[in-house]
Formats: structure tokens, sequence, C-alpha cells
């Protein structure tokens, strides 16, 4: 009888373990962005729907997502929140980044669109192109970068101004410190209502709440430029545990929550199947690494 109690007291403490198994979403950006609420709402349905994983949301920012993506390469159960600069900086920093091929993709989530924002001007014919202008970005070697640069082609006296991140450079642009910044519409929606600032083009192949695109404006390398957000895992990952991780999060994010948290950012919704989302993540690494070709950090 006792023999069995202990064993029954060893089985239930191993079922409750695994009832507490936990599994951690790694955003490797600022928690104020806009993007981050994709994780935080998707951690909050996951935890609703199931009973076996408890979610939590981890920040690890820093070095354009490097530190995070390294953090979950090299740990057990944890999924990597990821943006386009997961697949860009690599590219500019291959000897200090994570290895994207060290990752397998577990589901796209969205694409946001970035915009143009000024306050000092309302139209790109306003823009003299044979003065010098700053444009703030998120940092060297970001996706924003990418997309000034397709600026600069047009506006060669354009030179790109780093930023902790997109908001931050925003907030420079209608203190009057810098002409021009990319951004996300979610971050900029408010100051765009209020006058204090004017959005120049989005990229992105559509309009978007009545911003024209900067492909139709002359910049004809931007209609590809628009921010993809995706979660990653270790590609030494138990193809068991993947499969079964994919079917909670694709379900998750079909929740009300989730595509809320989308919309703020007009980021709107990817839904791929498994063998899709593979082709998707081969051609985000050949895009932006054509996109990344002859590009300076200095």
């Amino acid at each position: 009888m006792k023999k069995f109690l202990i064993a029954a007291v060893v089985s239930l403490s191993a079922i409750s373990a695994q009832a507490q198994q936990q599994i951690s979403i790694i955003w490797p950006f600022g928690m104020g962005d806009t993007q981050a609420q994709y994780s935080r709402s998707l951690v909050e349905e996951l935890n609703k729907s199931q009973k076996k994983y408890t979610f939590i949301l981890e920040n690890r920012p820093g070095a354009g997502a490097t530190i995070g993506a390294r953090h979950v390469a090299a740990t057990p159960n944890t999924i990597l929140s990821a943006s386009t600069a997961f697949f860009v900086r690599p590219n500019f920093y291959p000897e200090d980044s994570h290895k994207v091929s060290d990752f397998r993709p577990l589901m796209t989530q969205c694409a946001a669109p970035m915009v143009i924002v000024s306050r000092k001007y309302k139209t790109w014919k306003e823009v003299d192109r044979t003065r010098p202008i700053n444009i703030g970005i998120s940092g060297l070697g970001a996706t924003s970068h990418l997309m000034a640069q397709e600026i600069i082609k047009l506006y060669p006296n354009a030179q790109p101004v780093p930023y902790k991140g997109t908001r931050e450079a925003s907030l420079d642009v209608i203190s009057g410190n810098i002409e021009l910044s990319v951004a996300f519409l979610g971050e900029v929606e408010g100051f765009i209502a209020k006058g204090d600032l004017h959005a120049l083009g989005i990229s992105g192949p559509k309009s978007v709440r009545g911003v024209p695109t900067l492909e139709s404006q002359g910049f004809a390398g931007v209609g590809e430029v628009v921010n993809m957000h995706s979660l990653q895992v270790p590609k030494t990952m138990p193809t068991e545990q993947y499969n079964e991780l994919r079917a909670l999060v694709v379900e998750a994010a079909r929740a009300a929550g989730v595509q809320r948290a989308y919309a703020v950012d007009h980021c709107e919704p990817s839904d791929l199947n498994a063998m899709a989302t593979q082709r998707w993540f081969d051609g985000q690494v050949a895009l932006w690494r054509r996109l990344s070709q002859g590009i300076s950090l200095k």
C-alpha cells in the first residue's frame, strides 16, 4: 500500500509538472512598441485556450533582435517573436548576429507597412532634392534603414539617422530636430490626425487610410519593403513539439484579441499552412539579402 501511495504521488507530480511546462515567447525589441502587443495578446489567448503549457512573454531587447534570437537558438521551450529585422540584420553584421539557418518558422503573423512622416513637409514636391535632409530610422541595418535607402535613391542628399526605435525618431520629427522619419502607421496615426505629422507615403503594394504608396510616387523598390512578423523556433526543436506548438499558436492567433492587435498597426494577417510557411521563410531570406546588397553602414 505504501509503495502504491508513493508511486501515485510521483505520478501526480509528473503530471503536474507536465501541465505547468513553461514556454517563453521572446520579444526582442522595446515593450512600448505597438508590435509587442501582437505577442502580448497571443500569450493571453494561449493561456486561455489550453492547460498543458504556461506561456509567458519575455523581453530580451538589443542589437537589432540579435540578443533575443541568440537566446532562443540556445534555449529549449522558447519561441522568437520576430520582425523582418530577423532576416535583415545578419546581412549587415554576419559575425555579430544570429544565424537565420539555426531557425525554423513556426507561424507567419502579419505584414505591416511602413510610412514616411514629416512635420515640415506635406508632400514630396516640397522636399528640395539639392538640400541635406535627415531621415530617422530604428537603427543601422534595420528594415527602416532599407526603407530610407530607397528614399535616398531619389533624394541623394538625404542621410539616415539611427534611433532606438521608430517612435523615438518620429518624436524628433515632431520636435523639429529632423525632417523625416520611417514609422509604423499605428504609432503615428494620432499625430497625423492632429496635424503634428504629415504622411508622405507608405510602403507595400496598396494605399492605407488614404496614404498613397511610395511606389506610386516613383520609389520603385518600396513595394516589397513591409515589416513581416512571424514566430521562429530553433531548428533543433523536436518535430512532435513543433507540430503541437504550431497547432496551438495558429489557433490562438485567430482570436479577436490578437486580430485587434494586428489591426492597430494595419498589419495584414497572414495564415499560411506549414509548407507555405517554409516557402515564405526561404523567400524572405533571398529577398532581404537582395535588398541589402550594396548598402554601406558607414
